[in-house]
């Protein structure tokens, strides 16, 4: 079909098609992380105080930095850190959560 100048045709078509196909999944993706945010804030309004924020700020950094997913496993290595590593007896380990 031509309009004028324009000619529009079968290629025409399957390359807005393909332009559907390449903006579909950024729009899925955004709103993806738009829920992840919003999660990630409702955890953030229950963090207790000092004890639990190393852990948040090592997984943030790294979600940011590097990954998503390098952040949930940095955080959770953090955890196990912290975990390991302070005594029994010491007061901030009475005040670890996991440790009630």
């Amino acid at each position: 079909m031509r309009i004028g100048d324009l000619e529009f045709n079968r290629r025409e078509l399957a390359g807005s098609m393909g332009d559907w196909g390449t903006l579909l999944p950024l729009v899925i993706v955004g709103a993806m992380m738009v829920m992840v945010g919003l999660e990630l804030a409702k955890f953030v309004m229950d963090i207790q105080g000092w004890v639990e924020l190393p852990g948040l700020v090592v997984t943030v950094f790294f979600s940011v930095l590097v990954n998503m997913a390098v952040g949930f496993l940095a955080g959770i290595a953090i955890r196990h850190l912290l975990q390991r590593y302070i005594p029994e007896g010491h007061p901030l380990g009475e005040r670890l959560p996991w440790k009630r």
